[in-house]
């Protein structure tokens, strides 16, 4: 890791060369930070859409269907935060998560009808994909198992 970030940082002074900056002391000055910053930037998007294809083979789901299901996981995480969090700039960084509250709300309005034994067979999943708050993969976990155990008849509905 510390030789990929030496890597990134000799790009961003050759970015910064080939713009005119003066890099010859070897230093870091504002204008090759700004290129390293975006270069770690540019990686952590990267891996981050690898991730989410390697979830969506897994779980097998089409981009289409990953993208409707963000789109509908992200409305019950704005939901969630607190008056003058959302659209924050640091969102595109931060891990969307939504609790367990979030995703009985979710599965309702499925057409799931949730009682104690079904809650309990939810809060598992979740456990096991994702930990105390559900992740987007856990979230597209937790949706192929609905779908592949049958829960609560979700295929006749």
């Amino acid at each position: 890791e510390q030789q990929d970030l030496k890597q990134l940082l000799q790009q961003a002074r050759t970015v910064a060369e080939a713009a005119g900056v003066d890099v010859r002391d070897g230093g870091v000055n504002f204008y090759v930070l700004l290129q390293l910053l975006q270069a770690l930037f540019v990686n952590h998007e990267r891996e981050t859409e690898q991730e989410l294809i390697q979830v969506a083979d897994e779980t097998g789901f089409t981009m289409s269907e990953v993208s409707e299901l963000n789109d509908v996981f992200v409305q019950y995480w704005n939901a969630e935060l607190e008056p003058g969090e959302w659209n924050h700039p640091s969102d595109r960084l931060r891990k969307k998560t939504i609790t367990r509250s979030s995703v009985y709300k979710l599965l309702r309005s499925m057409g799931i009808r949730l009682d104690h034994s079904s809650k309990t067979q939810i809060d598992h999943q979740i456990h096991k994909f994702s930990g105390e708050q559900l992740d987007f993969h856990g979230c597209l976990r937790l949706m192929r198992w609905i779908v592949d155990v049958n829960f609560a008849s979700i295929n006749s509905t």
